[in-house]
């Protein structure tokens, strides 16, 4: 057994640890030196180690990281590296960052494929004392297994320990939505977190992060569904204690965003944080001028939305106050389309006398729809609890007729054909009533349906995913708009036969009726009426002879319009007999007209069906007989003549022939 690492001294320990070995059970050492602080391993049927060789823990499978996991090393000398496996496919996206526990050594990492060449633009480095090392996004081009080497940046030091993190960056499933704080933990230095939340497209959301405790510096980031950072989309804080703001990020397409959260500089365990996600346009009213809404902020960079209708050019006024004094307010306020006013938010920092935070003047410069107002915390840093806030008009319209809400409910599952219902009864107007329902069902510019009812129904010729819009007007003629969706699946075609008859003498004509169903006709039709896989018929209702004994079994395949297809076998369905002898003198069979002639006696009827005989016949007894020529297989008819190929010679007696032909 070659060796994996041979040391010949024992003045040095090689430090080994987190390697696989070739094999889960580990390396193969079967010298006991653990008295002498040693290892010993004689199980292990992987590489063979020396003695003063540090291997523990080791690696089950030469791939020793995974998406959304913190993977430890150490590199014991300044020439040291370490290697690190991943499996990922064609056009992933991921962020690997780097960071070593303790000292000012400087981390280097290099990417390199599966066919062993280096990613060039996926390598990061750190010079700067004690930071991480980081790769914001790398897409990755093929299939397979990817490795990662782990070193100190200049080789001139010893890096010691570290920690190594991968994430993926798209192809990920959504882990919260819009109003969502979440809660999780930084547990190393150099650890990302992922979470994910879906959107469409121009969406406008705010993100915020901060830690609970101490003073590490909270880093947002965001991507997009390919996997690519957002430009103008990411948060950082260096003030300790601080929070992470995106305060007014616009989404570019519809899909999964990944929001990557960690400590900024990687040089510090985080611990526990909040994350909070708020949509800033496409939000429902909430409150009308006038009104004090009250909210609670439970965890450190928590946030509320609060939202009003308002008319185009209104002057608001928008106060904020916790309810009891030590949290800094921070009020900010969003126009309908979610962009940030400004000069439309305040925020207070001298929180022991528990100023509210208020925006005296603003003036709504986002035309006429539902404001979002933002309630948080100034820093991020503290628990804010219970909070007031209210809103009122100072100048302009101020009693604005409120848009009503659409709501289309949905997605919608449904099939062609099949006649398929939309509810819009969730649809509202804040201070009216909703007088008529009108749906686009298919998102052509064209309303299909008109009325009082929040109910409709439609049926979608074809398969496919519709946009459905639906468009509410209140008692003044204002109207709301909304989407949905409806997916219609397809309907395949359904295969069905008979044949008859299903039994009979060989050869035997069967005729075949196609009874299949389909919603997308016409139907074609692919017969094999003996299942050996050729195509013996294209038509519909096809007759079919059976020339050889046996039992067939008959498939049909049908396919509709847009390609959907089915299959009935129908095992063992037609069974076909062989033909009785060719010649008798009912009841009894004979296999030439010889053999029958020479056991007829006076008066008999000879029966042959229509086959050719090769035979020469002799007429030479003293009786007088018939033969009867062309019969079928069961002698029940006269189908042709029967041909005898040779000599017929009348030596004695009478013979009367029917239906014979003599070559």
């Amino acid at each position: 057994m070659e060796y994996g690492i041979y040391n010949a001294t024992s003045s040095v320990i090689v430090v080994a640890e987190n390697n696989y070995w070739g094999d889960p059970s580990g390396p193969y050492d079967p010298s006991d030196d653990r008295d002498s602080g040693g290892w010993y391993n004689p199980d292990g049927t992987g590489d063979k180690v020396t003695d003063y060789v540090d291997y523990e823990p080791w690696l089950d499978s030469d791939e020793c990281i995974q998406f959304g996991e913190t993977k430890t090393g150490y590199l014991s000398a300044p020439d040291d590296s370490n290697s690190c496996t991943f499996t990922a496919t064609a056009n992933d996206v991921v962020r690997v960052r780097m960071g070593f526990v303790t000292g000012s050594a400087d981390p280097e990492f290099r990417i390199f494929r599966p066919d062993g060449s280096e990613l060039a633009e996926c390598a990061g480095s750190e010079t700067a004392s004690g930071d991480s090392a980081d790769i914001s996004d790398c897409q990755l081009p093929d299939d397979g297994t990817y490795t990662i080497i782990a070193s100190e940046y200049g080789g001139d030091e010893i890096g010691g320990d570290y920690n190594l993190t991968l994430e993926r960056l798209n192809n990920t499933a959504a882990t919260m939505s819009y109003g969502d704080t979440v809660a999780d933990t930084l547990t190393v230095t150099a650890d990302l977190n992922a979470h994910t939340f879906n959107a469409v497209a121009n969406d406008r959301v705010m993100v915020r992060m901060g830690f609970a405790t101490g003073n590490a510096d909270p880093e947002i980031r965001l991507y997009g569904p390919d996997g690519t950072e957002l430009t103008g989309c990411a948060g950082s804080e260096t003030a300790s204690g601080d929070s992470a703001d995106i305060s007014d990020c616009q989404l570019p397409d519809d899909g999964t965003y990944t929001i990557i959260a960690s400590e900024r500089n990687g040089d510090e365990i985080g611990g526990d944080y909040s994350l909070t996600l708020e949509r800033l346009n496409n939000t429902s009213a909430t409150m009308v001028y006038g009104d004090t809404e009250p909210g609670v902020l439970t965890v450190t960079s928590d946030s509320n939305v609060h939202a009003f209708y308002a008319s185009a050019d209104d002057t608001v006024l928008v106060r904020m106050q916790f309810v009891a004094s030590g949290p800094d307010p921070q009020i900010r306020t969003y126009a309908p389309d979610g962009t940030a006013l400004a000069g439309c938010d305040d925020s207070r920092t001298n929180s022991s006398s528990n100023d509210p935070a208020e925006i005296l003047s603003c003036i709504l410069t986002g035309g006429s729809g539902v404001y979002t107002i933002i309630a948080s915390e100034n820093n991020g840093d503290e628990i804010g609890g219970s909070y007031d806030l209210y809103v009122e008009c100072l100048s302009g319209t101020c009693n604005p007729n409120y848009l009503p809400i659409s709501d289309p409910n949905g997605p919608y599952p449904g099939t062609e054909g099949q006649a398929k219902c939309f509810d819009g009864s969730a649809s509202y107007d804040p201070d009216g009533i909703i007088v008529l329902y009108e749906w686009d069902i298919d998102n052509d510019g064209v309303f299909d349906y008109s009325s009082s009812s929040p109910t409709v129904c439609h049926i979608y010729a074809q398969q496919g995913t519709y946009t459905i819009r639906l468009r509410v007007t209140d008692d003044l003629g204002a109207t709301g708009e909304a989407t949905t969706t409806a997916t219609i699946s397809d309907t395949s075609p359904t295969a069905n036969f008979t044949g008859l008859p299903a039994s009979g003498l060989a050869p035997l004509t069967v005729n075949f009726t196609d009874s299949s169903t389909g919603y997308d006709q016409p139907l074609s039709h692919e017969w094999d009426f003996d299942n050996d896989g050729v195509i013996d018929s294209t038509g519909q209702n096809p007759s079919y002879i059976y020339t050889t004994a046996g039992t067939y079994t008959v498939k049909l395949k049908v396919t509709d319009s847009d390609g959907s297809t089915d299959s009935l076998t129908r095992t063992d369905y037609i069974t076909v007999d062989a033909c009785l002898s060719p010649v008798r003198i009912s009841p009894v069979y004979y296999d030439t007209l010889q053999a029958a002639y020479d056991a007829a006696v006076e008066g008999d009827t000879i029966q042959s069906q229509a086959v050719v005989f090769t035979e020469d016949l002799n007429i030479n007894s003293n009786i007088s007989v018939t033969l009867e020529g062309g019969y079928n297989c069961d002698y029940t008819t006269i189908t042709g003549e029967t041909t005898i190929n040779g000599n017929m010679t009348i030596n004695d007696g009478t013979v009367t022939i029917m239906d014979f032909n003599l070559q």
